[in-house]
């Protein structure tokens, strides 16, 4: 615990700052409403035994002995198997290779870690501004990546604009790279897959007949709690299946994640699987909100995939649950840019802001080249719908 003192409107104030908060004194926060705190308590506590791969943190800062600041910080750990280094040839990814093999570098993130648009800071508006608010997360987060032995700061899902960019910038943070997502807008009177379908462009509409045509033989079930714990092995394999194609991941979760957020979570989380000749060959989960249908996380058979193109069919089925629920967003994710793209969804970023300390310079520029070359962060900007067929499609890859 240590103290800080501010002066506004003539008078000096002094705050504590605890880093020993439990994550129940998210309840003792009056600036939250009852519900949200609530569903934020049980968030923070499936987390907790669901991502063993992650130590959590909770700091408050209290004025008058009242909570006017609440922050959750998640901490993980980067080694060498996040990132497909050693798959890749050249002497300066060896060289980091070997650092990642004798340096662990814990991750500091004030956000959280296997969702966006889930802000882990919350303050009294009437207390602070958001200026303040900020300063404060400053010098939490540095004082808290002391005490973690942290290289790296991340704070994410926090709303910075120009003149508050400036609160942390000079501390410290840089935003080296966009953070980008896909969203697809889903048109009020669409009632069907057929409908977005003959709203499509002449090559792309027969695109996705095909791909459809190609998802024949399959069943779709959504599981339920006891379905999903007796699938949980097979789940987990085929949601590495996908991770393990990717180029890099910061934590993984446990296999009982999907039957934890089903348990703790009624309706709005679901999981479907898809099954071909009784054998399940796939699965795609997500959250369903007031106005949005959140794609989370999704596995398939590789080999199956490549005949039947069950990723595609998986996009179009997530898709499809969203026009039926008469959803205004769906919400895609950060993987696979170009194929999202192609189907009409639409480029979003999150905010973000990092800071690095104690590693070599050559590995932090190594890390942002190697981040701005993956797959994911090439696309081509498509113009799929018929309404937009007077716009030039652009054939050049976007690099972020």
């Amino acid at each position: 615990m240590f103290t800080c003192k501010s002066n506004k409107n003539g008078e000096i104030k002094t705050k504590y700052i605890s880093f020993h908060a439990k994550k129940e004194d998210i309840l003792a926060c009056d600036f939250i409403s009852g519900p949200k705190r609530s569903q934020l308590l049980n968030e923070f506590e499936l987390n907790e035994k669901n991502l063993n791969e992650v130590t959590f943190q909770y700091i408050t800062l209290k004025s008058n002995h009242r909570i006017i600041l609440f922050a959750a910080y998640q901490i993980t750990t980067l080694t060498y198997k996040n990132l497909k280094i050693t798959e890749k040839k050249g002497l300066l990814k060896k060289l980091l290779s070997l650092l990642l093999s004798l340096k662990f570098i814990r991750i500091l993130i004030l956000g959280n870690i296997i969702r966006n648009n889930k802000p882990y800071l919350f303050y009294d508006e009437d207390a602070l501004d958001k200026s303040e608010a900020l300063k404060h997360i400053a010098e939490i987060s540095e004082e808290l990546a002391k005490k973690t032995c942290s290289s790296v700061v991340i704070i994410k899902d926090v709303e910075i604009t120009d003149d508050k960019f400036k609160t942390l910038t000079s501390n410290g943070y840089i935003h080296p790279l966009p953070d980008m997502g896909m969203v697809m807008t889903i048109k009020d009177y669409w009632k069907n897959l057929d409908d977005y379908i003959t709203e499509l462009r002449r090559k792309y509409a027969a695109r996705a007949r095909k791909i459809r045509n190609n998802f024949t033989g399959f069943d779709i079930k959504n599981l339920e709690l006891k379905d999903i714990e007796i699938a949980q092995p097979r789940l987990y394999q085929l949601f590495l299946e996908v991770v393990n194609k990717q180029g890099f991941y910061l934590t993984l979760p446990s296999p009982t994640l999907f039957a934890a957020f089903k348990k703790n979570s009624d309706e709005s989380f679901q999981v479907e699987g898809i099954f071909y000749e009784d054998e399940l060959v796939g699965f795609y989960s997500y959250f369903i909100t007031e106005k949005e249908l959140e794609v989370f996380y999704i596995g398939f058979d590789p080999l199956l995939n490549l005949e039947t193109s069950l990723y595609f069919n998986i996009l179009f089925l997530v898709l499809e649950k969203a026009i039926k629920l008469k959803k205004e967003k769906l919400i895609l994710g950060r993987t696979s840019l170009d194929a999202k793209a192609s189907m009409g969804a639409e480029i979003i970023h999150y905010p973000y802001l990092i800071k690095i300390k104690n590693l070599p310079s050559f590995a932090i520029q190594w890390f942002i080249e190697y981040f701005t070359s993956l797959e994911n962060n090439h696309w081509k900007e498509r113009n799929p719908f018929i309404e937009n067929s007077d716009k030039i499609e652009l054939d050049i890859t976007r690099r972020y």
